[in-house]
């Protein structure tokens, strides 16, 4: 009881806007872990063919949302707020205009064609109306928790994802079991008609407090700011999801249903990274614009290793963590976490790079590495793939990745030359030995997969 008192005293002597960071790390996580933590069940619910259908469909949603959603929930949305701060109602507002307007003329082009988009994308008509649904009010959602956290308004945003997060897999669940023959069908069914009931009040609340859902300033705003970005958010979701779309095109929806599970129990080390990265990231953007980054590398290291050391346990734990996500079946998948949790720490060490472009507005030099990143991996997949089998994507992505972050290195550098007197920020032999040193411990495990007491015994060693 003292421990809780103590607790709530420190609380209450928080800021409203660190009371507010913290909820919305919260409510980011509860939001995102539970597709992670509701994996095992659908692994034993679906086959392991309709899991890579599954997993095909949330791939190509992530990469026609850049073009159907314009990505208006993200910075756009954010600056806009500051640029029309003293009329949020009506930049909101017209906002939505503008996604429902774009959501609409795409839907336009699928749907007299539906047959052509069908037969490219390997899905169905009612799981292509489902996804321009769940683009339209996944959209809305994030475009209002944006604004709530901009006004540092978490209460109602904190509800609401708890109660979705429950309501979501548990409708899930009982439309798969309903109806087994078409599970996917149930399952994606049920989790539009879940996300519409939560979220299209959120849009006829915001109508009711201004109609005017078009402004032609607003609208033109939105499209300037973001189409230079398009390319950047194309190439990251096609670097993050292309994988599972060229396996089932190029060998099958069960090659990708065990790719996708990998693919999911390496997120668990996205999602604790991405909240390292989220408390760096301020701390980072202070020490830039007060030009003391005397700290900065010194930090970056211990931070790097920390996140090297998280993903080698989650290397470590593989065979058992594949063993709960899923049966049997899946257990190929064991081979495939050790690259791609690989590739998750380079996605961490490309943010230590990548906040300078961002701070100093470098746009152009972001979207320069995705696209590269991008298309490299799509070319890489297309000639190891057939060769090697799906475990092949896992090596490419990792490839694609750490020449990513190489990128955003030497962008970097060009940056603070230009902006901070060329200052030495990061030793890069520091760097290089702890990627290296942790690459090396990871590919050493994976070998002792088939031998668990060795690879207990290896462990209990570097623990001692």
């Amino acid at each position: 009881m003292q421990l809780i008192k103590n607790f709530s005293k420190k609380y209450n002597f928080l800021t409203p806007p660190v009371k507010a960071a913290l909820w919305f790390t919260i409510c980011n996580m509860l939001k995102q872990g539970i597709t992670v933590i509701t994996t095992p069940i659908w692994t034993r619910l679906f086959s392991v063919e309709s899991f890579g259908i599954y997993n095909i469909f949330k791939s190509w949603m992530g990469i026609l949302s850049v073009f159907v959603t314009f990505r208006l929930s993200a910075g756009v949305y954010t600056r806009g707020l500051l640029k029309f701060e003293d009329k949020q109602d009506d930049f909101t507002s017209s906002i939505f205009g503008l996604l429902t307007f774009i959501t609409i003329i795409f839907s336009f082009i699928y749907f007299p064609f539906r047959n052509f988009w069908n037969e490219i994308l390997g899905l169905s008509t009612i799981l292509m109306v489902c996804m321009f649904s769940l683009m339209w009010t996944d959209t809305i959602f994030s475009v209002w928790a944006a604004r709530e956290q901009f006004n540092y308004k978490y209460k109602k945003l904190l509800l609401i994802t708890i109660v979705f997060s429950i309501i979501n897999p548990i409708s899930g669940i009982i439309s798969v079991i309903v109806f087994p023959q078409q599970e996917v069908e149930a399952r994606i069914v049920s989790m539009t008609i879940i996300e519409v009931l939560f979220y299209l009040p959120i849009l006829i609340i915001q109508l009711i407090h201004s109609k005017q859902i078009f402004d032609y300033k607003v609208w033109k705003y939105a499209i300037l700011f973001n189409l230079p970005l398009i390319p950047h958010y194309l190439s990251q979701t096609v670097l993050s999801s292309s994988d599972r779309i060229m396996i089932g095109k190029m060998t099958n929806e069960h090659d990708a249903g065990i790719y996708g599970l990998a693919y999911s129990v390496a997120t668990l080390c996205l999602l604790i990274n991405t909240s390292i990265e989220q408390a760096f990231n301020p701390w980072l953007y202070k020490n830039i614009k007060n030009k003391s980054l005397e700290k900065v590398g010194h930090a970056s290291y211990i931070i790097l290793a920390l996140v090297a050391t998280i993903n080698l346990l989650f290397i470590c734990f593989a065979p058992e963590a594949i063993k709960i996500f899923a049966p049997k079946e899946y257990y190929e998948a064991v081979w495939i976490v050790p690259p791609v949790s690989m590739s998750v720490f380079f996605m961490f060490m490309y943010c230590l790079f990548a906040d300078f472009e961002f701070y100093f507005e470098k746009t152009w030099l972001i979207m320069f590495a995705s696209v590269i990143g991008a298309i490299l991996n799509i070319l890489l997949n297309l000639i190891f793939i057939p060769i090697y089998g799906y475990i092949a994507a896992g090596y490419t992505t990792l490839i694609c990745y750490i020449l990513y972050s190489s990128f955003h290195y030497f962008f970097m550098r060009k940056i603070v030359k230009e902006n901070l007197s060329n200052i030495k920020i990061y030793n890069m032999k520091i760097i290089l030995l702890i990627s290296c040193i942790f690459m090396g411990i990871g590919f050493v495990i994976m070998p002792t997969y088939l031998y668990p007491i060795i690879r207990y015994t290896i462990l209990a060693l570097a623990l001692i």
